[in-house]
Formats: C-alpha cells, sequence, structure tokens
C-alpha cells in the first residue's frame, strides 16, 4: 500500500472578544489585564501577558470577536531572524515573534527566517 501524500496537521481554534481595531492574521494575542478579559495585541516585544493565541484570520476595525488558534501549528511574521528550533516571544506591537529573551514562551519555531517580515511555521506552547 503506497503512504499518504497529505499531511494533517490538526489545530484548535476559539472565539474570543476584542476591542482591538484591527488584527492582522497570524498576530500573537494575549488577555487583557482590563476588567473585560479580551484578546489583545502586545503592548511591545517580549510582552509578560497570558498568551491566548494565533489570529486565524485578519480582524478588520470594528469588528468585536476574533478566532485564534489555541494548539497546533500556526504561521506568523518574524520581527527579526530566526533559528528552527527557537523559543519564540512577542517581537513588537503587531503580533510578529521573536526568539525569546525575556517575555511569555508562545511557541517554538520549525523554519528559520534570516529577517524581519519572514513568514516562519511554529508549534504553539502553553505556559504551564
Amino acid at each position: 500500500m503506497a503512504a499518504s501524500k497529505t499531511t494533517i496537521n490538526p489545530i484548535q481554534s476559539l472565539q474570543f472578544a476584542t476591542a482591538e481595531t484591527a488584527i492582522l492574521q497570524w498576530a500573537a494575542c494575549y488577555q487583557s489585564t482590563a476588567a473585560d478579559m479580551t484578546a489583545v495585541l502586545p503592548a511591545g516585544a517580549a510582552s509578560a501577558l497570558k498568551f491566548l493565541g494565533f489570529a486565524r484570520y485578519a480582524q478588520v476595525s470594528g469588528a468585536t470577536s476574533i478566532e485564534l488558534i489555541t494548539a497546533g501549528v500556526a504561521a506568523g511574521n518574524a520581527a527579526a531572524a530566526i533559528t528552527a528550533g527557537d523559543d519564540l516571544e512577542s517581537g513588537g506591537a503587531t503580533g510578529t515573534v521573536q526568539t525569546r529573551t525575556t517575555g511569555t514562551i508562545i511557541g517554538r519555531a520549525m523554519d528559520s527566517a534570516g529577517a524581519a517580515g519572514d513568514l516562519i511555521r511554529y508549534t504553539i506552547l502553553k505556559p504551564i
């Protein structure tokens, strides 16, 4: 019997309320510290907020909820060069990713990025 030529990458996604004006596809989103506990973009690199997931689709201004990939494999834009296998954290206020320094670990790079703006795949990691 021949091997299958398809690959299954199961993901888990959930809907979250948000008050952000716009969120790019694949942006890393975090739990707001405000009383409403909505999904928000990080204030900058190395965010220490509780990580929720990555935006499955772009959100336009005025939307009140967003679907986030919370488990599995996602893709996103690098904020700088990244080596496959690096632990990742927020790379900036638009939800990019970078090699972890001091922020919340949100994933592990499956690909290397040569420069800012490169699209890479990563495995989502949730802090315990």
